[in-house]
């Protein structure tokens, strides 16, 4: 997400969607890594008798469960050259409510479509509904962030104290996935949950850790997933790939 507001101009917003999964009712299943592994993929490991797609199965049928989530989040790391330093809480309602809020940027979807605010900029724009895909990416499940992508089972780890089966993930060329990837994953071993992600793609080289997880505690307030920007924001259009933004000519 990039934003620039020069004096005296609109505020121009940059912003990749990757599209959304197919539609299925059946938890999403991920290809393991093996003979045809591809170069930014380590070998897969079976560990303890596990092996990734054991994991990753048992994650996407875990995220079926979920009702409702809640967690704080931080987001460490560089975009575009700039230092990241992030901290913000994540809520999920199934089966499409969400709300991403960090100081920097609020998502909110109430699951017909969704807004993003930027209070710096005073500006926000709106989102299609599939972009919730995107945004629950790995939180709560991995139907969205895996459908299409390989798998890798790197390890058994602790992260912070919780043991956690350390999962790598990469979309072969021409996937619907994109270019997300090289991802690290970080799945508690107990919840199978994510307890971290690592990534750096598309100019962005980031760590989240995730922490003070509450699974299935009891209905969310409706107001958190309805959001009205503020009378000094100014909506701006929101640009998707391959199409000019504002001010950038063509």
């Amino acid at each position: 997400l990039v934003v620039s507001r020069p004096d005296g101009q609109t505020p121009r917003i940059g912003l990749r969607i990757a599209p959304p999964p197919p539609a299925s009712t059946a938890p999403a299943s991920v290809t393991v890594a093996a003979q045809h592994a591809l170069p930014d993929l380590p070998p897969s490991q079976v560990i303890d008798g596990h092996t990734a797609q054991d994991i990753l199965n048992a994650a996407a049928a875990r995220a079926g469960e979920i009702e409702t989530l809640r967690m704080n989040l931080t987001v460490r790391g560089a975009m575009m050259g700039e230092p990241v330093n992030l901290a913000g809480q994540f809520l999920f309602q199934a089966p499409n409510r969400l709300r991403l809020d960090l100081r920097q940027a609020l998502f909110v979807f109430d699951g017909m479509g969704g807004i993003c605010h930027l209070p710096d900029a005073h500006a926000y724009f709106r989102l299609p509904a599939s972009m919730s895909h995107e945004l629950i990416g790995f939180a709560p499940g991995l139907g969205g962030a895996g459908a299409g992508m390989q798998a890798s089972l790197v390890a058994r780890e602790e992260i912070g104290g919780v043991p956690a089966w350390r999962l790598a993930l990469a979309s072969p060329p021409g996937s619907t996935a994109g270019s997300l990837g090289p991802l690290h994953l970080w799945l508690s071993c107990e919840t199978l949950l994510p307890v971290r992600a690592e990534t750096a793609a598309m100019g962005v080289v980031a760590q989240l850790d995730f922490r003070d997880v509450v699974v299935n505690g009891g209905p969310l307030p409706a107001e958190a997933f309805a959001f009205e920007p503020p009378p000094d924001a100014i909506e701006v259009p929101m640009m998707l790939p391959g199409l000019p933004g504002p001010g950038t000519g063509g």
